[in-house]
């Protein structure tokens, strides 16, 4: 039994004689009828994405007492061949045979449109706001004109994107005169009204649970849907698409009698009398949306929804307003807020590119729409450079600002205390003062004859003379072209690559003993000069070069840096890192589990300790890629 069981329930009207759509006040009660038993076994199934259309369709064409609540997903009938089978499905769904629910092509986190401050307290402290409940009542009209030109009616029931759903996205919905809304399964269930539009929150179906065999049975998986008054069910989890079909006759043959048969989730909740309220103490609106706020590319993505949004409210508001140009821009929105996208950005390893060049194509059209100037830094507002990229004195999660920029000089402030790789690693075996590897800051600065690069961590070590040195590798794209370069680390660096945007032409190496600078070549490097480390401070050192051996503007280059430890021998050896082990020795840091070694950084320049993590992480399944950093 589950914890919370439905309680007792004044049975409904019909939708014909509910309340219209916005109006507050409560379906009239009318008398309990204790104990009666439901008229209708609802099942609700989202159809699987790769599942058999033509068969599914067959099958419910060949017996036509058997009823269902069909969820298609996104583009399921983009193909062709399933385009042709449209229109029998929407024949079955006129005789009242089958329901189709409205879902979202777009898949729009509806909650988070309302109001991005639900996903907790990370997006709470990022220092803008999302919170337009229009949008969720636009994306779910977008759906709805679409939905009746393919179905020739409007919905009866709506399925949100992702099972999120939130009190305020359903008074937006209450507008569309829904009978139903399908919640997140879950182990306390039951039916909630609000007003005319039932909240269904179904009883969880563990589709993932096996037979001794090791395979999911479709047997007990229809058993368990046809036990229960009203069930939704996911094929796109069983362990194939043709599970499907043999779910579908598995539910066929053991379907209820006469006196209770399959009905549509409509017919269900109008014929609803006493049985299944939700509990008034269950909370069917709780969400973990971690998932949607982890990454700083996430965050970039929400803020320029955020402006691109104001943009178009301003324009709304302006008095100039075109109403055809505010359609489109409001069109383009709702593009932009595309679900899938704004997940996928979770993974900083693998970001979608080319949906990242759509999303800034889509809010760029927003700006042109409402006859506002695109912003200069647009078309690379994110991808990972632009998460690192920022305007002079402008603050991240570091404690100073990112970047600042001087009249001849560029600097970039790495967060504080991060010293510590993917979060495990610590220093080497020896007597280190804290913040002895924990890169606090890169300098390029320059003359008309000279460039120097400067390095300095929070604190310098006095350990010793044969003790590790903080190292930083300085890698040098002078002419930003995307691959014309090395995206090869410097040897003995362990598997690393330079992003290929970001392909380098010269790399430095500072350390407080001696600096190098290296030509990247076609399968390798070739050291140039290696001098003395200059302007040793407290926790700074330097190297300066000639102008004529780096090529271009400073001010131009794309930088990738990272930093680690070395021993620094004679002058004329060039630094030697050291490795990052399970286990710290003299020579090696330590906290690194599992067979693969990380590369040999303990702290990369970013603007985010998060960033830093996610990337070294990778090292477990792959190569890192290190990010890069431009002034502009």
């Amino acid at each position: 039994m589950p914890a919370c069981a439905p309680k007792p329930m004044t049975p409904r009207t019909t939708s014909a004689e509910r309340p219209a759509a916005g109006d507050p006040s409560p379906t009239p009660a009318a008398t309990p009828v204790s104990g009666q038993a439901p008229k209708r076994v609802a099942i609700i199934l989202a159809v699987h994405s790769e599942g058999d259309a033509e068969a599914l369709l067959s099958f419910l064409e060949s017996d036509l007492e058997f009823k269902l609540t069909l969820i298609f997903p996104p583009t399921y009938f983009d193909a062709p061949t399933r385009s042709a089978l449209s229109a029998r499905y929407a024949a079955l769904q006129a005789s009242k045979q089958i329901e189709v629910a409205l879902a979202l092509d777009n898949e729009p986190n509806l909650p988070m449109l309302a109001d991005l401050r639900v996903a907790g307290e990370k997006a709470q402290k990022w220092g803008f706001t999302f919170a337009w409940p229009e949008d969720a009542a636009a994306q779910t009209a977008r759906a709805a004109g679409r939905y009746r030109r393919r179905w020739g009616q409007l919905p009866s029931g709506f399925y949100p994107p992702h099972g999120a759903i939130s009190e305020p996205v359903i008074q937006v919905l209450r507008r569309f005169r829904l009978t139903w809304v399908l919640a997140r399964p879950s182990p306390n269930w039951g039916v909630r009204f609000f007003g005319g539009t039932a909240l269904i929150v179904p009883q969880t179906l563990a589709l993932e649970e096996t037979t001794a065999a090791g395979i999911l049975s479709p047997r007990d998986a229809a058993r368990f849907a046809l036990s229960q008054p009203f069930t939704y069910v996911n094929a796109g989890s069983l362990p194939t698409p043709e599970f499907e079909k043999v779910f579908i006759a598995e539910l066929a043959r053991g379907r209820p009698t006469a006196a209770a048969p399959l009905g549509t989730a409509q017919e269900f909740v109008e014929n609803l009398h006493n049985e299944f309220e939700l509990p008034k103490e269950v909370d069917p609106f709780l969400n973990d949306y971690s998932a949607w706020v982890q990454s700083p590319l996430q965050k970039r993505a929400w803020q320029a929804l955020a402006e691109a949004r104001q943009v178009v409210e301003n324009y709304k508001n302006s008095g100039r307003a075109n109403l055809n140009r505010l359609d489109a821009a409001i069109e383009e929105i709702c593009t932009a807020e595309s679900g899938p996208f704004l997940l996928a950005l979770a993974d900083t390893q693998n970001p979608p590119t080319f949906g990242q060049r759509n999303f800034l194509a889509t809010l760029a059209n927003v700006y042109r729409l409402a006859g506002v100037p695109v912003p200069e830094n647009a078309s690379t507002w994110f991808a990972d450079r632009s998460m690192h990229r920022a305007t002079t004195g402008r603050t991240t999660d570091n404690d100073r600002p990112f970047f600042v920029e001087g009249p001849q000089s560029l600097t970039w402030n790495d967060p504080k205390g991060d010293d510590n790789g993917d979060g495990s690693f610590v220093y080497p075996v020896g007597s280190y003062a804290k913040g002895s590897f924990d890169l606090r800051d890169v300098t390029i600065s320059w003359t008309d004859s000279d460039v120097t690069f400067s390095a300095s961590v929070a604190e310098m070590s006095v350990a010793g003379a044969n003790a590790v040195a903080p190292m930083t590798d300085i890698y040098v794209d002078v002419n930003r072209l995307t691959g014309a370069g090395s995206t090869a680390v410097l040897a003995r660096r362990g598997q690393a690559v330079i992003e290929q945007e970001a392909a380098w032409e010269y790399a430095v190496v500072l350390t407080p003993k001696t600096v190098a600078l290296y030509q990247g070549l076609p399968g390798g490097e070739q050291r140039l000069l290696l001098v003395k480390a200059a302007d040793v401070t407290s926790s700074g050192f330097s190297g300066t070069f000639s102008r004529k051996t780096l090529r271009g503007e400073p001010r131009q280059w794309r930088i990738t840096a990272a930093a680690g430890g070395a021993r620094v021998g004679s002058r004329d050896d060039a630094p030697l890192p050291i490795a990052v082990q399970s286990t710290a020795t003299q020579d090696a840091f330590g906290g690194a589990p599992g067979p693969r070694t990380p590369p040999r950084y303990l702290d990369l320049l970013t603007s985010s300790a998060e960033t830093q993590g996610a990337r070294l992480k990778a090292y477990a399944t792959g190569t890192v890629i290190l990010p890069h950093v431009e002034a502009d």
